[in-house]
């Protein structure tokens, strides 16, 4: 499954890309503006280099996966990759709505936004309504029901396990009891 590494640009930010890369006049780069934004464009292709990976999936499909000596050592260091292209993510998002913005009138580019908008909630809505399904089966208990665990969240002002190793599952319970007292 992923998670951190899904990077998903939905098709109503592709439209919107194609449009603005179409509608882009090349007279507004200049030597100027490509060294002014030089290290924001250094540190992209820096966060899309470590966002790289040697397994390429379509949903949960694994479509390539390729060896690249020395990569694992040098990627393994972080936990998912897939993350670094996040500013990149953003980037390409504000860029497509910046072009249009900036290209087209008012009524136009309302137009064009509004349509792609539409265009990507319906690209998103499987997606949605999978996660919304999870969401609403997802059921949590509290398990500390007993009156002992509210006296001691009412006398302590903090609240250590021990060992501190345990499941993902135990410390809900116990976040939970040091939330609703203002414990540590």
């Amino acid at each position: 499954v992923q998670v951190e590494g899904f990077n998903f640009l939905g098709l109503g930010v592709l439209g919107l890309s194609i449009i603005s890369v179409v509608r882009f006049s090349w007279s507004l780069i200049t030597k100027k503006k490509i060294i002014a934004f030089l290290p924001i464009e250094i540190g992209a292709m820096f966060f899309l280099f470590l966002a790289l990976s040697n397994k390429i999936t379509i949903d949960q499909v694994i479509l390539l996966t390729y060896s690249l000596p020395g990569w694992d050592q040098v990627n393994g260091v972080f936990r998912s990759a897939g993350r670094f292209f996040w500013p990149l993510y953003y980037m390409i998002i504000f860029l497509s709505l910046w072009g249009v913005i900036s290209r087209f009138s008012h009524k136009k580019a309302t137009l064009i936004l509004s349509f792609f908008l539409i265009i990507q909630i319906m690209d998103l809505s499987p997606f949605i309504t999978k996660a919304e399904a999870v969401m609403t089966a997802a059921q949590w208990k509290f398990s500390l029901n007993d009156a002992a665990w509210f006296d001691i969240g009412a006398k302590y002002r903090n609240l250590v396990l021990v060992p501190a190793g345990r499941t993902k599952d135990d410390y809900i319970d116990y976040a939970y009891l040091a939330g609703s007292h203002k414990m540590s």
